[in-house]
C-alpha cells in the first residue's frame, strides 16, 4: 500500500474488503448458472494467482517460499480457498446469494468458538454468549425462512455454508499463528494456486467437466466471473489477508457486520430475491450478534501476535 498513516491503510483495506465481499454472493449466483462451481471456482483462483504474482514482480518484490513455506500454503489453501470460496459457491447452487450472506453472518461465533476450543481464546463471556445466541437465532429464522420457499434441497446447501464457515475459521486460526516471510501479495497468489489446484482436481472428480460449454456461457455469467476475479479475489481477498498480517483478526473480520447487509440488498436489487420482514430480522440479528461478539474481542485481542 501506498505511504499513508496505518489508521487510513487499514480504513481503506476494509472498505475494498466490504465492498468486494459483500457482492461475491450475487456474483456467485450469476456465475454458476452456467457454469459448474468448484471448476468456475477453480478458474477464477487461478487466474487470481497469476495475476497476483505479476503484479509483485512489477512491484520488484525478492521474497521467495521455501519449502516449508509452500507446504503451509497448501495445507492453508484447503480450508481457506477450497473450503471458504469452492463451498461457497457450490451451496448456491441450492440457496439464494441474500440467505449465503446473511448464513456467513455467523462466521464471527464460530471464530470465538473455534478459537475457545483451540485454547487460543478465553471462555465466551456474558456478551459474547448473548451475542451467540442471537446470532444462532438469526440462523433460525434463515432456516425457517429458507424451507418456506420451497427449495427441496436446501438442507444441504445449509450444510455446505456451515462447513463452510467451520473450516474457514480453522484456516484463519492457523494463517495467524504461523510466521510468514513472503509479501502479503506473494502470500496469497500462493494460496490462490495450490486452492486453484485443489478445486480443479476436486471438480473433475465430481465429474464437472461434462458441464463445461463454453458457448452456453452468457454475458451475466462471465461478468460475475470477472467480478470474482477483480473484487472477491484480488481485492477481497488481499485486503483480507493484509488485514491478518497488519492488524488483528477481530478487525479482519469485522466484515461480517456490513457483507450481510450488502449481500441482501444486492440480491433483492439485481436477483429479485426477497426481502420480507423475516430477512430483514434475520440480518439485523446476525449484525447485532456479530456487534455484541467481537465487541470484546477487540478489546482483550487474545489472537494478536
Amino acid at each position: 500500500m501506498p505511504k499513508l498513516p496505518h489508521f487510513l491503510k487499514v480504513a481503506a483495506a476494509l472498505i475494498v474488503l466490504y465492498s468486494s465481499w459483500g457482492s461475491s454472493y450475487i456474483a456467485n449466483h450469476f456465475a454458476i448458472a452456467d457454469m459448474p462451481p468448484f471448476l468456475m471456482t477453480s478458474a477464477r483462483m487461478l487466474l487470481s494467482a497469476f495475476l497476483m504474482w505479476g503484479i509483485s514482480i512489477l512491484q520488484h518484490d525478492t521474497t521467495r517460499p521455501g519449502p516449508r513455506d509452500l507446504l503451509r500454503h497448501f495445507i492453508v489453501a484447503c480450508p481457506m480457498i477450497v473450503f471458504g470460496s469452492g463451498f461457497l459457491a457450490k451451496s448456491q447452487e441450492t440457496v439464494s446469494s441474500s440467505t449465503a450472506a446473511l448464513v456467513l453472518g455467523v462466521t464471527p461465533a464460530w471464530l470465538l468458538l473455534g478459537g475457545w476450543a483451540s485454547r487460543r481464546l478465553p471462555r465466551p463471556s456474558l456478551s459474547q454468549s448473548i451475542g451467540l445466541l442471537i446470532g444462532f437465532i438469526g440462523l433460525a429464522i434463515i432456516s425457517h425462512q429458507t424451507r418456506s420457499d420451497g427449495r427441496a434441497t436446501y438442507p444441504l446447501g445449509l450444510w455446505y455454508l456451515l462447513i463452510c464457515i467451520g473450516v474457514w475459521v480453522v484456516g484463519t486460526l492457523y494463517y495467524h499463528s504461523f510466521k510468514n516471510p513472503l509479501s502479503t501479495v506473494r502470500s496469497v497468489g500462493l494460496l490462490f494456486f495450490f486452492g486453484g489446484l485443489q478445486m480443479w482436481a476436486l471438480g473433475l472428480l465430481l465429474g464437472e467437466g461434462a458441464r463445461v460449454h463454453l458457448s452456453a456461457i452468457g454475458l451475466p455469467a462471465w461478468l460475475g466471473f470477472a467480478a470474482l476475479v477483480l473484487g472477491a479475489s484480488l481485492g477481497g481477498f488481499t485486503s483480507y489477508f493484509w488485514l491478518l498480517r497488519h492488524s488483528t483478526p477481530a478487525i479482519a473480520i469485522s466484515y461480517e457486520y456490513v457483507v450481510p447487509v450488502i449481500g441482501l440488498l444486492l440480491g433483492w436489487w439485481l436477483a429479485d430475491e426477497p426481502l420480507n420482514a423475516p430477512t430483514l430480522a434475520a440480518c439485523a440479528l446476525t449484525v447485532l450478534g456479530a456487534f455484541f461478539i467481537m465487541k470484546q474481542t477487540k478489546e482483550a485481542d487474545p489472537l494478536a501476535p
